[in-house]
This record gives structure tokens, C-alpha cells and sequence, in this order.
């Protein structure tokens, strides 16, 4: 059966067998423990995929009683691993974020201006915990006690670049935007205007964002809606 329809999560999974075989109940720990902060996924769907990646022969499932309960414990097939080096060598999708928080956010003015300000106080309190967890991840590994961290560390640290300064990220602008709010009274946008047109046009991005809104820049579209259409490069 051919792979090209696995999903993200299938491939997730050929990953982490590739790496040693598991238990369903280890494969599903093992993907909270890999991908939970960037790729979370509940136990059940890691089990419905593990048993679809079986029906397809890329991987096996071997089923034995321990006591009275049964086990099954998958291992990924030569089938399962070249598929997922046609799947290392594939374009990736493009960047996807779900951020409810900054849904709240943009749709704040329905609400209240506390429901707003708690929004942003639990995306402040996110990013510290998680900034916490980087924390004894950066030890742990420091420590030379991480798992296979021999064979992986060289490219696992790039993960952790990534998911500490992206929440250090969340919490900057967390405190911008507590900092920014400090001072209202309501959600009104009287006297709230200027202020918002002052601070998009300090807040420049990197790169050539010069022209008039609703112009291409160099290909990028300013207006939404096309970013899943974008061919990779």
C-alpha cells in the first residue's frame, strides 16, 4: 500500500520506532515526551496510528499476554524505513501555529477588558513554565542523561534553540501587551488609535517590507489567504 497518505503523525511515529521498538503504551509516552510541545497529538489517535502503520507493513505489532493483560509491541519494517526516508527528503508543509490565546485576543472586543488582560496573564504564565521545562531539559542534558543523547544530541539541540526562544518569545510579548494595556480603561478604541498605527509602524519585520499595503514583496503577498498555497521551495 503505497505511504504517500501517512499523516505527519504516522511518520512521528515510524521516527520514534526507528529509534527502538516500543510498546504502545512506551510509543504513546515516547511522543508526549518528543513531540508534545510542538506536535501534540492524544494517546488515542498515536494507538489508531500505530495499528493503521502496521496494516500497511511498516511496522509490526507482536501481541503477548503479561499475566492477564495483553501487550502489543510495534517495530518499525525495512518497508517503514524507507518510507520515512522519502519522507525526510520531502518538502515539509508550511508552518502551521494554534495559538488560541491570540484568537481571544483578536476577537477580544466582544468580550471584556479583563477576559483580555486574563488571556494575556496565562500566555505570561504558559511561557514561564515552559521556559522552566527548557530549563531542566538544558540540565539534563548538561548532565549527560538524556536518552540516546550520544547518537541525537547534535541535531535535538536545534528543537531546544527553537521551543526556548519561542517561549521567551510568548513571554515578551505578553508583557508588551500587559505593559500596552496597562493604562486603558475599556476596550473602546477611542484614544486607542493613533497609539496602535504608532506602534505598527515602529514594529518593523526583518526583511524588505517596504511597499504600500496590499502590494507583493518580492513574491509575498501582504494580504492573507495564500500562505498555504505558496509552493515550497
Amino acid at each position: 500500500m503505497p505511504d504517500r497518505t501517512l499523516t505527519t503523525t504516522g511518520y512521528a511515529i515510524l521516527g520514534v520506532l526507528a529509534i527502538k521498538p516500543r510498546t504502545a503504551y512506551e510509543l504513546a509516552v515516547e511522543m508526549r515526551h518528543c513531540f508534545e510541545y510542538f506536535w501534540p497529538r492524544d494517546d488515542v489517535r498515536v494507538y489508531s496510528d500505530a495499528k493503521e502503520l502496521a496494516a500497511r507493513g511498516l511496522a509490526t505489532s507482536e501481541r503477548v499476554m503479561v499475566g492477564r493483560r495483553p501487550r502489543t509491541t510495534y517495530s518499525i519494517t525495512p518497508a517503514g524505513k524507507r518510507a520515512l526516508k522519502k519522507w525526510l527528503a520531502q518538502p515539509s508543509r508550511p508552518v502551521a501555529m494554534e495559538f488560541e490565546g491570540l484568537i481571544k485576543v483578536y476577537l477580544a472586543r466582544f468580550g471584556t477588558l479583563e477576559q483580555l488582560r486574563d488571556t494575556v496573564r496565562q500566555v505570561s504564565r504558559d511561557a514561564e513554565y515552559m521556559l522552566n521545562v527548557a530549563t531542566n531539559v538544558r540540565d539534563v542534558y548538561l548532565q549527560k542523561c538524556a536518552p540516546f543523547q550520544d547518537d541525537y544530541v547534535h541535531v535535538w539541540f536545534f528543537v531546544y534553540d527553537f521551543l526556548s526562544s519561542y517561549f521567551r518569545m510568548l513571554g515578551d510579548w505578553a508583557a508588551r501587551t500587559e505593559a500596552e494595556m496597562a493604562g486603558w480603561d475599556d476596550l473602546t478604541p477611542d484614544a486607542k488609535r493613533d497609539r496602535a498605527l504608532a506602534l505598527f509602524d515602529r514594529k518593523v519585520p526583518d526583511g524588505n517590507l517596504t511597499a504600500d499595503w496590499g502590494r507583493i514583496v518580492d513574491g509575498v503577498p501582504a494580504m492573507p489567504g495564500q500562505w498555504r498555497k505558496r509552493q515550497p521551495a
